[in-house]
C-alpha cells in the first residue's frame, strides 16, 4: 500500500491548513520586507512520484536559485525556496538596487539566503503558533542550480520509505515575472505527528 493510499481527504486538508497558516505569516514576512504586497496562491498538497514532483516545479532540468533548509525537531523534513532566475533578479532589485542580470555574486547570494530565513521563520512561527510542535531549520544552503539537484537530498532521504514525496507547496506572486515557490517536504514517517498535534487521527 503507497502512503497516498493511507492519507484520507480529512488528512491531506489538516497538512493544507497547516500549509495555509504557515505560507500566510510568510507571505506577510515577505511583503514587509520589500515594502509592497505579495499575493499568495492558495496552499496545495500533493503525494506524488519523484518524477511527477520534478515536473511539477518544472522539470528536473529548470534552472533556480534556492535556500534549501533542512528541518529537524519534533518533526523532520526539509523546506525550499525556490527563485526563477528572472524572480530573484526582480527581487535583489527591489532590495539592492540596479544590478546585472548576468551574474550572481555573494552579496546577492546571501540576500537571497536572508529573505529565505525570513520567510522560513515566519512559517516555522505560524507552525508552531498552531502545533506547539518545535521544528529547527538548519543554516540555508543558498545554490544556483537545475531544480533536480537543489532538490536531491530531500528526494534521496524520501526514496527510503518509498517512491513518493509528499509536498506542501505555495507561491508568492506580484514580486516580479515569475512567482517565489515555497516547498515543504515532510518527512512521510512523521506526518503523523502534525496530524496527531492537531487531533487527527490517520486511519
Amino acid at each position: 500500500m503507497t502512503h497516498s493510499q493511507l492519507l484520507n481527504d480529512a488528512e491531506l486538508d489538516v497538512l493544507k491548513e497547516i500549509g495555509s497558516i504557515g505560507a500566510g505569516h510568510a507571505a506577510g514576512a515577505l511583503s514587509e520586507l520589500i515594502g509592497r504586497p505579495v499575493m499568495l496562491q492558495v496552499p496545495s498538497v500533493h503525494l506524488l512520484g519523484f518524477d511527477d514532483a520534478l515536473e511539477r516545479l518544472g522539470g528536473a532540468d529548470s534552472p533556480t536559485i534556492a535556500s534549501v533548509f533542512r528541518v529537524s525537531g519534533e518533526a523532520e523534513g526539509w523546506m525550499f525556496v525556490l527563485f526563477s532566475p528572472e524572480t530573484a533578479h526582480a527581487l535583489l532589485t527591489l532590495l539592492l538596487g540596479e544590478r546585472s542580470k548576468e551574474s550572481f555574486k555573494s552579496l546577492e547570494f546571501s540576500a537571497v539566503g536572508e529573505v529565505g530565513n525570513i520567510v522560513l521563520g515566519a512559517y516555522l512561527t505560524a507552525i508552531y503558533n498552531l502545533t506547539k510542535l518545535t521544528l529547527s531549520p538548519s543554516v540555508p544552503n543558498v545554490v544556483f542550480d537545475m531544480v533536480g539537484a537543489v532538490l536531491s537530498a530531500g528526494l534521496a532521504e524520501a526514496s527510503a520509505y518509498g517512491d513518493e514525496v509528499l509536498f506542501i507547496d505555495s507561491a508568492f506572486k506580484d514580486i516580479g515575472p515569475g512567482a517565489v515557490q515555497f516547498l515543504f517536504m515532510p518527512h512521510l514517517t512523521t506526518y503523523q505527528t502534525f496530524l496527531d498535534a492537531l487531533g487527527a487521527a490517520a486511519k
